[in-house]
């Protein structure tokens, strides 16, 4: 029996047995390391949708994923510092005023498409940046919804 004729009778029985492969939409990991993004969300309307803002504080360090979390962590901190000083910059260049809303401090911080833009880190799928416009600051929102879908389906992948 060749291997092209195995394949097709596992696969007419795994039919007839009734199984269907799963077609629901699997959380997708992406990759961060050494990719950027110049995505930022409103904070307050994300809030509305259950992210929640991340302290930057790592609570349960563990051997196997810390350095994961160490990287999320100190890309976070310091792309708000970068954020922060492009902010202060700014004010200090006019009239002691931050850039207006939402979309001037895309515009005027951000600078989406140009090359002097800031380029932040890449979140993992279960978390973006998101602007404070009150307190004119960047902070890392974090999904729970996202985060529980992906650590089920990695569950389920792992057979946990």
């Amino acid at each position: 029996m060749t291997r092209r004729s195995i394949l097709a009778a596992a696969a007419s029985l795994a039919l007839l047995a009734g199984c269907e492969p799963d077609k629901s939409p699997k959380p997708q990991q992406r990759e961060i390391l050494k990719k950027t993004t110049q995505v930022v969300l409103p904070m307050a309307a994300e809030l509305a949708k259950g992210a929640v803002v991340l302290s930057g504080e790592i609570k349960d360090y563990d051997p196997l994923f810390g350095g994961g979390k160490v990287y999320n962590s100190a890309t976070g901190t310091i792309s708000a510092m970068a954020v922060t000083q492009a902010l202060e910059m700014y004010k200090a260049q006019n009239d002691d005023k931050y850039p207006v809303g939402f979309q001037g401090f895309m515009d005027e911080i951000i600078k989406v498409g140009k090359p002097d833009g800031i380029q932040l880190p890449m979140r993992p799928i279960f978390q973006d940046y998101g602007y404070d416009e009150e307190n004119h600051k960047l902070v890392v929102l974090e999904y729970p919804e996202r985060k529980a879908k992906l650590k089920a389906e990695q569950d389920k992948q792992l057979g946990r």
